[in-house]
């Protein structure tokens, strides 16, 4: 981080996910920041919605298809990373879902979409109950 986060930290601070947490936010809103340490802008969750808006634009003729090819790449790259999905999918269930993606007509891929989309409905909650999960950890340091 270029900047250090300004605030009442004191040396014995016992959760270290808080710090990181308050550490990220200041850092996403940096417009400085390089684009090397920014947090992804859409998460899993929204990177779907993406895709199926960006599906409705493509249908029309309002953009070129290449778009969808870069939200998907996007997305299953997300997918395989996200720590909240992790939590409640299992790896192989994780790879489905990417491989079966790619080996779809455009079409059928907006319909998995939406599938997806009703699938995780439960995102924000997951990933609230995933931040209390590490925030509540203690150091692990010596």
């Amino acid at each position: 981080m270029r900047f250090k986060v300004n605030g009442n930290w004191k040396d014995g601070f016992s959760h270290d996910g808080i710090l990181y947490c308050a550490q990220r936010i200041e850092e996403m809103l940096m417009f400085f920041t390089s684009h090397l340490y920014k947090a992804p802008v859409l998460n899993t969750y929204l990177l779907i919605e993406e895709f199926i808006t960006t599906y409705g634009l493509v249908k029309s003729g309002t953009i070129h298809e290449s778009h969808l090819k870069i939200i998907l790449d996007e997305f299953c790259d997300s997918l395989k990373n996200d720590i909240v999905i992790k939590e409640h999918f299992s790896a192989s269930q994780i790879e489905y879902f990417s491989q079966h993606l790619n080996e779809l007509s455009q079409e059928n891929q907006e319909k998995f979409m939406v599938y997806l989309f009703h699938k995780f409905g439960s995102y924000p909650i997951w990933c609230g109950e995933t931040v209390k999960k590490y925030a509540n950890q203690e150091k692990d340091k010596c």
